[in-house]
């Protein structure tokens, strides 16, 4: 958190940063929002939700309203079953 504004981290498997995914998430207020994380989304990727974090008041009692940001963490499995190995070797052999 910096000043009004809030950063949380969101964890998804690889896969879902990898294709994209629609996501709910819950804000400070209780409040529900949708969001569609792209295809391709790199770990450490900040999505920005203007005037979505905290209330506060400046140095002349002037309301602000800070940013809330969501910002995407890769979750590796710990674990690989043998198909899911080999798929990925798949993948590689593709890519080289």
């Amino acid at each position: 958190m910096e000043g009004a504004d809030v950063t949380e981290r969101v964890s998804l498997n690889y896969e879902d940063c990898i294709l994209g995914k629609k996501i709910t998430h819950t804000l400070p207020d209780g409040k529900d929002i949708s969001l569609t994380i792209p295809a391709l989304t790199v770990p450490g990727k900040k999505f920005l939700l203007r005037n979505r974090g905290l209330r506060t008041k400046d140095d002349y009692g002037r309301e602000i309203i800070g940013n809330y940001y969501i910002e995407v963490v890769y979750k590796l499995p710990e674990t690989l079953s043998e198909d899911e190995k080999l798929a990925l070797q798949d993948i590689q052999e593709l890519r080289n």
